[in-house]
């Protein structure tokens, strides 16, 4: 193993690269620093040295405070959102919402009406985007939990201003959970 070796990291060994090899400043997500695999929450109220993974912090900020107008003030004017990507009751073309004024009427319809609590379980930056793997969960009226899990994925401007998020998800599946859980 010219170009590695084998060390352990946490109930994991992986291939490592020699340290010749080694990039002169890695990225690392922000995850909380565990050796194990379980899953951890990131703590968005914290600031990120990566543009895109800080806006996705921002939005998550924004829509745990309540907060529209901070909220918008995220996207570039020329932005596009896709929650969920494809077709959907939210986006019946599967076009996405483009621009402020569409991107503001889904915080209205879609956002502003629905409560829960939203995770960022894994936050991966690269570049000018940045994937999150993100949870809601929200107490029906009946009192059980409604879960869905999704991945958003950000990409921003050289001003750090959100272009393009995307979340992906199945809304049918989540209507279809949504739906058992009330009937129980």
């Amino acid at each position: 193993m010219a170009s590695g070796a084998w060390r352990a990291i946490g109930s994991f060994s992986i291939l490592a690269p020699s340290a010749s090899l080694q990039p002169a400043r890695q990225a690392k997500p922000f995850i909380n620093d565990q050796e194990t695999c379980s899953m951890s929450d990131v703590d968005f109220t914290q600031d990120s040295p990566f543009p895109a993974q800080q806006a996705s912090f921002n939005s998550m900020r924004n829509v745990k405070a309540r907060n529209r107008a901070g909220w918008l003030g995220l996207f570039a004017d020329d932005a596009i959102l896709q929650d969920p990507v494809g077709v959907s009751a939210f986006d019946p073309t599967g076009q996405g919402h483009k621009g402020k004024e569409a991107i503001g009427a889904f915080w209205d319809n879609v956002i502003a009406p629905n409560g829960g609590e939203i995770r960022i379980r894994e936050s991966y930056p690269a570049g000018d985007e940045c994937a999150n793997l993100l949870r809601i969960t929200r107490i029906l009226p009946n009192g059980k939990s409604f879960e869905v899990n999704f991945i958003g994925v950000y990409r921003v401007d050289e001003a750090g201003k959100i272009l393009s998020l995307k979340a992906y998800w199945q809304f049918d599946k989540a209507m279809a959970d949504f739906a058992a859980a009330m009937a129980e």
